[in-house]
C-alpha cells in the first residue's frame, strides 16, 4: 500500500510530513534506546562478572593457603570426616593419608558478594560434585554430576566467564578455574542465578517501556504541531498560487512576520503576483496602442524585460511615426507633383486647343470649309489628350478588361526592353468579382512600382510576377535574381515606402526576403 504511487498522491502535505517526522523519529529514538538497553546490559553483566571473579579469586587463595598449611598427620585420626566423604585420601607410598575438605566446604559455603542465588562449588576430574550444594540435600549429593560447559573448560585449565546451564539446568553467570589440591585437578566454580543477575535490566526494561510509550505519544503529538505548523504557510501559499493560477490578482497576500524562508517565499510570490499585474497592464495598454501609460514600478526582472520592452516599443513607434511622416510628405509632394504635371498637361496641352476653338468658333459662320475641317481635328485631338491624361490616372484596361489583363498588358510593355524578361503567372479565369476597384488598383499599382524598382535597380534579368486570388485575401509576389537591397536605406525608398503605406491603408502585409539568390516580395491584401 505505502509503495502504491496512488496512496502517495492521495496524501495532502501535512500528513506527508507528519508521517515522515514520525517514520524517522520514533525509529531513531528506538534504535537509540536499544543501544543504550544494550550497553546498559553489557555494563551490568560486566560488574556481575567482575563480582563473580573476585570471589573465585577469593576463594581460590584461600583453598590454597589451607592446603599449604595443612598437616595431613593431624587429620589420620578424624574418622568421622572419613567416614561422611569430608576428607581427600592422599597416597603415600603405602601409607594412605587424608586431608579433612571441612574448612574447605566452610569457605565455599560462604556466599558474601554472591547474593541470594550464588554459590561456589568444587567438582572433580569425574565431574561429580565434591563440595556440598545449597540446593540440594546431602543424601541427594552423591547422585550430582556437573556435566557442564564452564565445569569442562576449568578441567581443561581453561579461566573464563560466560553465561551457562549449572548442573541444576537452570542459566547462570558463571566464572570458572582450575584449582590444584595436594595433586588432584579440580575444578572452582562461583555462580549467580541470570534473573537475579539481571533483575536491575529487567527492571530498567519495564521502566524504558513506560518511558517509551510516553516519549512515542510525545513525539507523535509534536510531529503533528510541527507538521501542523510547517504545512499551514505551503496550504496557504497553495491557495494563493490557484488563486494566480485562476487570474484573480485581487485576493490580498500576507506576509508572515517570521522573517524566515518561508517570509521570503511569500515575499517572492507577492512580487511575482504584482509584477504579473503589470504584465497585464501593459498587454492592456498595448492593446490600447498606450504606451505612454504602460509604465511599471516593479524592479523584478519581469518589471524590467516589461520596462525595457516599453522602450523598444517606443522607439519603435517614433520610428515609425517618423518614416510614416516622411512617407505622407513624400506622397504629397508626389500628388503635387502629379497635380502639377496634370495641370501643366492641360495647360499646356488641352488649354491652347480649347482657345484655339473658341476663337474658331466665334467666327464659325464666315469659315470656309477647310477651316471647319480644322475645328473638327482641334476637337479630335482636344479628346486624344483628355484621353491620355485620364489613361495616366487610370489605365482603361483595368477598368475594361480587369486586373490580370491589365498586369498582362504592363507585363508586355516592361518586355520591349531585350535586356530584361519580366514573367507574369496568373490564370486569366481568377475570380476577380471578389475583388473591390480599389483593392485591383492597389495591386496593379503596387506590381507596377515593384517591377519598375527591380528594373531599375536590381540589375536582374529575370523577373517573376505572381498574382493568386484566395477566398479571404489577394496575394501579389514579385521575385528578381537580382543583387537585392543593399541596405536599409534601399528596403525602405521613397517608391517602398509609398507601396507599405498602401498595404497599410488597406490592412494588408509586406513581406521581403533573400532566397537562393532571389529577392521575394510578397504581399498579402485581405478581401474583406
Amino acid at each position: 500500500m505505502l509503495s502504491d504511487p496512488q496512496f502517495h498522491k492521495k496524501l495532502n502535505y501535512r500528513t506527508k510530513l507528519f508521517l515522515i517526522l514520525v517514520g524517522t523519529i520514533i525509529p531513531l529514538f528506538g534504535i537509540v534506546s536499544y543501544t543504550f538497553y544494550r550497553e546498559f546490559t553489557a555494563g551490568i553483566d560486566n560488574r556481575i562478572f567482575e563480582q563473580l571473579n573476585s570471589v573465585r579469586s577469593l576463594k581460590y587463595r584461600q583453598i590454597k593457603q589451607y592446603v599449604d598449611k595443612a598437616n595431613l598427620s593431624d587429620t589420620l585420626q578424624d574418622l568421622t570426616a572419613i567416614s561422611e566423604s569430608r576428607s581427600l585420601a592422599i597416597q603415600n607410598g603405602d601409607t594412605s593419608q587424608y586431608l579433612s575438605l571441612s574448612p574447605i566446604f566452610d569457605i565455599l559455603l560462604h556466599r558474601e558478594g554472591l547474593g541470594d542465588s550464588g554459590e561456589s562449588y568444587l567438582v572433580d576430574s569425574t565431574k561429580k560434585l565434591v563440595s556440598p550444594s545449597r540446593f540440594i540435600s546431602r543424601s541427594e549429593q552423591d547422585k550430582i554430576i556437573a556435566n557442564t560447559i564452564p565445569v569442562d573448560l576449568a578441567l581443561r585449565k581453561t579461566k573464563g566467564q560466560g553465561i551457562h546451564k549449572d548442573y541444576r539446568g537452570i542459566w547462570v553467570f558463571s566464572s570458572y578455574s582450575n584449582i590444584d589440591i595436594l595433586g588432584k585437578r579440580m575444578a572452582l566454580l562461583s555462580e549467580i542465578d541470570f534473573e537475579e543477575g539481571r533483575k536491575p535490566i529487567i527492571a530498567l526494561r519495564n521502566k524504558m517501556i513506560g518511558i517509551s510509550f510516553f516519549v512515542i505519544i510525545l513525539i507523535v503529538v509534536l510531529a503533528y504541531i510541527i507538521s501542523n505548523a510547517i504545512a499551514q504557510p505551503v496550504r496557504l501559499m497553495g491557495k494563493y498560487l490557484t488563486e494566480v493560477t485562476e487570474n484573480n490578482h485581487s485576493i490580498p497576500i500576507s506576509i508572515p512576520e517570521s522573517g524566515d524562508d518561508i517570509a521570503d517565499m511569500f515575499r517572492n510570490l507577492k512580487d511575482l503576483v504584482d509584477a504579473k499585474e503589470d504584465a497585464i497592464k501593459f498587454a492592456e495598454s498595448l492593446n490600447y496602442n498606450d504606451l505612454e501609460s504602460a509604465h511599471t514600478e516593479n524592479r523584478s526582472n519581469l518589471g524590467l524585460a516589461l520596462l525595457n520592452m516599453k522602450n523598444k516599443l517606443l522607439e519603435e513607434k517614433q520610428q515609425k511615426d517618423e518614416i510614416r511622416r516622411d512617407s505622407i510628405k513624400k506622397i504629397k509632394e508626389a500628388e503635387y507633383k502629379e497635380r502639377l504635371r496634370l495641370a501643366r498637361d492641360l495647360h499646356d496641352g488641352v488649354g491652347p486647343l480649347l482657345t484655339y476653338l473658341k476663337l474658331q468658333i466665334e467666327a464659325f459662320d464666315s469659315l470656309t470649309t477647310q477651316e471647319k475641317t480644322n475645328i473638327k481635328n482641334t476637337i479630335l485631338q482636344i479628346i486624344s489628350e483628355v484621353k491620355m491624361v485620364s489613361k495616366n490616372l487610370m489605365p482603361t484596361v483595368l477598368d475594361d478588361f480587369g486586373l490580370i489583363a491589365a498586369l498582362e498588358n504592363q507585363v508586355n510593355e516592361f518586355n520591349r526592353n531585350d535586356q530584361i524578361k519580366v514573367t507574369l503567372n496568373a490564370h486569366s479565369e481568377l475570380d476577380e468579382m471578389k475583388l473591390s476597384n480599389e483593392i485591383k488598383n492597389a495591386v496593379y499599382r503596387i506590381a507596377q512600382e515593384l517591377i519598375h524598382n527591380a528594373i531599375k535597380h536590381s540589375g536582374a534579368s529575370q523577373i517573376i510576377c505572381s498574382v493568386s486570388i484566395f477566398e479571404d485575401y489577394v496575394s501579389l509576389t514579385v521575385s528578381d535574381n537580382g543583387t537585392g537591397f543593399k541596405n536599409d536605406r534601399d528596403n525602405n525608398g521613397m517608391g517602398l515606402m509609398n507601396i507599405k503605406d498602401r498595404i497599410e491603408t488597406l490592412n494588408g502585409m509586406f513581406v521581403s526576403e533573400r532566397n537562393e539568390g532571389w529577392t521575394v516580395l510578397e504581399i498579402e491584401i485581405p478581401i474583406k
